[in-house]
């Protein structure tokens, strides 16, 4: 019956190969690579010199009898593969060692398991490093290494080449141990050291590296395959010559192989999903199912609120009396108080513009083509429309046209054109084209220019500079103070340069103390000017500050936001926010900064922006306001908005933020969510995954700054921990291995329960005071300090906690076993890769002593995957199964299944749970975490969702 069954299966698998050779109309356009039955990228059972995408995710499952394997793998860099496996190996219960060839009997029995089988879990690790990346003539090499951290079941080291012609990619390679079964020749290393002739079997406890086995063995063996692409889109054939041993003995069982030549194929219907069949060892069926994803993919596309539009600024509220006075040439300058010029005003904080030469007399046609050909860009056509003309080019991005290049081709317009519009023939600057340059811009530049000149002669620095009509603004700070008659002096000087392009000049000037002269000069000899100093809040002034404070604040809170205080101070709205609603810092700062700009009275200049988290004020991100309406509108552009800003550091003594006016909503505040929570127990003789779901209900109540209470409690809805019979025994203290108990006896949980105060004592100074169930083991007093200077990749730190271990329960009760443990530790922000390491040193739990090492990469989506390692005094065998505590996880931002922003994460950890050495308490909020969550790191960068 059973063999009519594997003729059927066989039939099929081949059909299924036939089929794909036909012609068809479909044709896949890319090469996409397929994982192997043990996951790495590969054929059916050998390996290829192929990597997946960098940031590529797979997960899934394979089955050739008599192994069921579960696997995981990770692209972490462009050339380093990584992989975890579970080989499960099932026979019948209370069978003994067999020498039988396993049957395809077993293929449905393998695929959804029984209940009359037991199982063999072993653990596997694999690693691939490219050596050469492949080229027109060259092969792309990888140096593999499977299986090289565990019992060795399957392990073996190779070298394999791939190369593609048209739609075939070929593979060769050799390798020792599991890959050196056939086809062989003598080890090559062994000529130079007789060490390597022989290759040692697993000793000790697994979960250590395999060194003493690397490269050795007798022989070494060759494999190669080949993959045909296939006409239909998505399909893929593979065959391959595979080089392990014709018969294995696997723990209980040998296994045979009849032939070394394995085939099937590979079908990716969608691009997230690879299911595979195929027929292997000459008598066995394969198949496998396999799901990817990219770390680098943001997810679903966002259907957040759209930003209001920035409306129309607000009359000034703040003017007092007092009108301009004509005053002649030579005539006594009287004083009137005046705080402001009528109507808005617009300031860009910005560098002085590059300088800008005039076109000199080579401006004929000729000679222009020529200069442009000179550097590289050549125009392809001119073609006049109306008062403009469109120019198109190629070798050149037309938003870095230098300033005199532009002036060139407006005069190679001719002078009545006002404008002229850059176009580009490139794709790669199609983006950014076309480009309007308009020439009344161009002499304002050049003025400006001057004018940046004139003024520092004069031993003055302008802060801010713009041009609306025939207004201007300039804003203008001396180390001395300035006298009133200076101040005049300096408004007219302005106006002479910006003649006749305007016909009044405001101009701030600030002193030490920022003592401040406001000299507004009109063309027809009027001054209007204000008394020196910023004028006193009056009762009326600041009941007026504090309805717009309100407004601002009820305006965040709407969608989602939640400012804490709100300081207006002359020409600055600094706005201090507590709660933020989106991930990337972009899309919190300008939304917040169109919301204020809304709401802000008409002569604030500059919107700055301040985190505050648990109480740290992070990035100060100030713009300014007339930046922040014309990027609204598309006259302002990404890269310009972001180089007129200015990001710092907060202080720890802010005077500002002191004196701001608070939002009374602030404290105390309440938050909650009910979300399903996992507790699962992994590689357990009783199940690979036992788990039990449970509601998950957290609060947080903020008291006051820096004082807040956070719990979580869980109640049971369904699982299998309860099949759970693993007693944990241990040479150490049991501050893990206890799991068990935990796990059946604490269904209905209490996970934390504790009181936190976050400070910010001294400039890039952090601490952190907490008290009270910091995870579902342990409760106690702890603490931690940070040090993060500003702008610094490394900050440094220490924790140290009193512990006491929890009754089973996970109620509020304990249990004798207390403890101090503590560490010292080092973080350091690598300048490639979104890299960040960890270094924990001091004594952990089990009162042993050593060092923890993790590294994560943060890839663009937000997920951050990392892999961790301990290693204490304890030894191996007082360790027990493992070694040392080891193991990876992923942080994954929630909305990446969610057409809404969200801020929450979701963690994922895998790593043997039931082992006492090199464990630490989980208590948190991590003071580098939250100081972290207040940077405005990614300012500038990944824009592709700003609100516009």
């Amino acid at each position: 019956m059973f063999d009519n069954l594997s003729r059927r299966l066989r039939t099929i698998v081949l059909s299924a190969v036939a089929l794909a050779i036909m012609p068809l109309t479909a044709r896949a356009e890319e090469f996409p690579h397929s994982p192997n039955d043990l996951g790495p990228t590969g054929l059916m059972n050998m390996p290829t010199a192929r990597m997946a995408e960098d940031g590529e995710f797979n997960t899934g499952v394979s089955y050739v009898s008599p192994f069921r394997r579960y696997f995981l793998s990770w692209q972490i860099f462009p050339a380093v593969q990584l992989t975890f496996r579970y080989t499960d190996k099932r026979r019948e219960n209370g069978q003994p060692p067999t020498s039988s060839v396993p049957t395809n009997k077993d293929f449905f029995t393998g695929i959804f398991g029984s209940s009359e089988t037991e199982s063999f879990l072993d653990r596997g690790f694999d690693l691939k490093l490219r050596l050469l990346r492949e080229g027109e003539y060259k092969p792309q090499i990888v140096l593999g290494f499977q299986d090289f951290i565990g019992t060795g079941l399957f392990s073996g080291e190779y070298v394999v080449a791939s190369k593609r012609y048209r739609d075939f990619d070929f593979t060769g390679g050799f390798g020792w141990g599991v890959f050196s079964g056939r086809n062989q020749l003598s080890n090559p290393f062994a000529e130079f050291s007789d060490g390597f002739r022989d290759r040692p079997g697993f000793e000790g406890l697994g979960g250590e590296a395999n060194f003493g086995t690397l490269f050795r063995g007798r022989n070494i063996g060759f494999f190669g395959g080949v993959e045909y692409y296939t006409p239909f889109r998505g399909l893929t054939l593979k065959a391959e010559f595979d080089s392990s041993p014709q018969s294995r003995f696997v723990v209980d069982q040998f296994i045979t192989s009849d032939s070394p030549i394995n085939f099937g194929f590979n079908y990716r219907p969608w691009d997230f999903l690879n299911l595979s069949m195929g027929w292997e060892r000459g008598n066995a069926l394969m198949a496998r199912v396999a799901v990817r994803a990219n770390m680098h993919e943001t997810g679903m596309l966002k259907n957040d609120p759209v930003p209001k539009a920035v409306e129309p600024r607000p009359a000034a509220w703040d003017k007092t009396e007092g009108q301009p006075q004509q005053v002649g040439p030579g005539e006594p300058q009287r004083l009137p108080r005046y705080a402001s010029v009528s109507g808005p005003v617009s300031v860009t904080v910005s560098q002085p513009p590059p300088s800008l030469v005039q076109a000199d007399d080579s401006t004929g046609v000729d000679a222009v083509f020529a200069r442009f050909s000179a550097s590289g860009v050549d125009i392809l056509d001119i073609e006049y429309i109306a008062a403009s003309a469109i120019v198109t080019l190629t070798g050149a991005d037309p938003a870095r046209i230098k300033p005199e290049d532009a002036l060139a081709l407006l005069d190679l317009a001719g002078a009545g054109r006002s404008s002229i519009w850059l176009v580009s023939a490139d794709p790669a600057y199609r983006a950014t084209s076309p480009v309007e340059i308009r020439r009344q811009q161009v002499a304002q530049a050049q003025s400006a220019d001057r004018l940046f000149a004139a003024v520092a002669e004069m031993g003055l620095a302008i802060d801010a500079f713009d041009i609306t009509g025939e207004r201007a603004w300039v804003t203008v700070r001396s180390s001395y103070a300035i006298e009133t008659q200076q101040a005049r002096h300096v408004a007219q000087h302005v106006l002479t340069h910006l003649a006749p392009m305007v016909s009044e000049v405001t101009l701030i000037a600030y002193g030490p103390a920022d003592a401040q002269e406001t000299i507004a000069v009109m063309r027809d000899g009027s001054v209007a000017q204000n008394k020196a100093g910023p004028l006193p809040d009056t009762p009326e002034l600041l009941a007026r500050k504090q309805q717009v404070a309100t407004a601002i604040f009820d305006a965040l809170a709407e969608v989602g936001f939640g400012a804490e205080s709100i300081a207006l101070e002359r020409r600055e709205a600094t706005i201090y926010v507590s709660k933020l609603r989106y991930r990337q810092s972009h899309e919190n700062i300008m939304r917040i900064a169109r919301i204020a700009a809304n709401e802000l009275p008409a002569d604030i200049e500059n919107i700055t922006i301040v985190f505050v988290i648990e109480n740290v004020a992070g990035d100060r991100v100030s713009l300014a306001r007339k930046d922040v309406e014309e990027f609204a509108v598309g006259r302002v552009g990404t890269a310009e908005l972001v180089a007129n800003s200015g990001v710092e550091r907060s202080r720890a003594v802010d005077p500002i933020r002191i004196t701001a006016l608070k939002n009374d909503q602030t404290y105390p505040n309440f938050q909650y969510f009910i979300r399903p929570k996992l507790r699962q127990h992994l590689g357990s003789v009783d199940g690979l995954v036992l788990a039990d779901l449970n509601i998950a209900l957290s609060a947080r109540i903020g008291l006051a700054p820096g004082l807040s209470v956070r719990g979580t409690a869980g109640k049971f809805v369904a699982g299998n921990l309860d099949e759970l019979t693993t007693a944990g025994t241990s040479a150490l203290p049991q501050v893990r291995t206890l799991i068990r108990r935990y796990l059946q006896e604490g269904r209905d949980h209490i996970s934390n329960l504790q009181m936190d105060y976050i400070a910010n004592p001294a400039d890039y100074l952090y601490t952190r005071l907490s008290a009270g169930i910091f995870e579902w083991m342990y409760g106690g007093v702890g603490g931690e300090v940070l040090y993060w200077p500003d702008q610094s990749p490394i900050a440094i730190g220490g924790t140290l906690n009193w512990v006491r271990q929890r009754d089973f329960d996970q109620l509020l009760s304990f249990r004798d076993y207390d403890t101090v443990e503590g560490h010292a530790s080092i973080y350091y922000r690598l300048p490639f890769y979104d890299l960040f390491t960890q270094l924990h040193v001091g004594r952990y739990l089990a009162k042993d002593k050593g060092a923890t090492i993790d590294i994560s990469r943060r890839f663009d989506s937000g997920i951050s995957f990392g892999l961790f390692a301990t290693f204490t005094n304890v030894s191996a065998a007082d360790f027990g199964e493992g070694s040392f505590d080891k193991g990876f996880y992923m942080n994954v931002p929630f909305d990446l299944f969610l057409n809404k922003s969200s801020r929450r994460h979701v963690a994922f950890a895998f790593k043997p749970l039931t082992r006492d050495g090199g464990q630490r308490v989980g208590v948190g909020p991590a003071l580098y975490s939250v100081v972290e969550s207040g940077n405005a790191a990614d300012w500038g960068t990944n824009w592709g969702n700003a609100p516009d």
